[in-house]
């Protein structure tokens, strides 16, 4: 299952998917088991065609769950 949180100041530069800058208070941030940051709609996009991280490929196949 995927975690998702609030981006505090500071946090994270940007998501691993869409490369954009996370915005301070953004609360769609998601961070997969391999510990990657990125936007949840953008990893939920991602995982309809890679079961895979975007960064590391560390298996998500039951992230997305």
């Amino acid at each position: 299952m995927l975690e998702r949180f609030k981006v505090m100041d500071h946090e994270m530069e940007n998501c691993m998917v869409c490369l954009e800058d996370f915005k301070s208070g953004d609360d769609a941030a998601a961070r997969l088991p391999c510990t990657h940051v990125c936007h949840y709609h953008c990893i939920l996009g991602w995982f309809v065609q890679n079961a895979t991280c975007p960064v590391c490929r560390f298996s998500c196949t039951h992230a997305s769950s």
